[in-house]
């Protein structure tokens, strides 16, 4: 429901990025919530360096990623966009073989094409219709798998 929810915001309010600080500052408030007032979690004692180092990064990420997505709701039916976001998975793979936390095989590399191409082979008649909504959604991919 969050996904047709968020379509039906952003094919009426057209001002994508405001729409993504809005969700990031609801986001901020309920952890903020949840650690001070509701003690769910422990607060972490943490440095500038850590933060800016750690932290920060996977925001930009998490940022890019909700615009490219919220971006697609413009020109994509919101079932093609959930339909296309397995493919993240490949670069996600890629990825931490590329920075060694996972170990290439074959097997894993060939899970992935088949998934790509059994995803792409499903999509193409809607991709074909929507193209720029494509162009929106494919680098936010590469953004999640990073």
């Amino acid at each position: 429901s969050i996904v047709y929810t968020n379509a039906w915001i952003v094919s009426r309010f057209r001002y994508v990025s405001t729409y993504i600080m809005v969700q990031q500052a609801f986001c901020f408030c309920a952890a903020a919530v949840a650690v001070k007032v509701f003690r769910l979690a422990e607060p972490v004692e943490m440095s500038w360096a850590l933060y800016f180092g750690r932290v920060a990064p996977l925001g930009v990420c998490f940022t890019l990623y909700l615009w490219g997505s919220n971006s697609a709701y413009v020109y994509l039916q919101p079932g093609l966009i959930q339909m296309i976001k397995p493919i993240g998975s490949c670069f996600v793979f890629a990825h931490a073989c590329y920075f060694g936390v996972e170990e290439y095989s074959r097997a894993k590399a060939m899970n992935f094409v088949f998934i790509s191409a059994g995803t792409l082979l499903t999509a193409a008649p809607q991709l074909l219709r929507g193209v720029g909504g494509v162009e929106d959604a494919s680098p936010i991919e590469v953004v999640f798998g990073v």
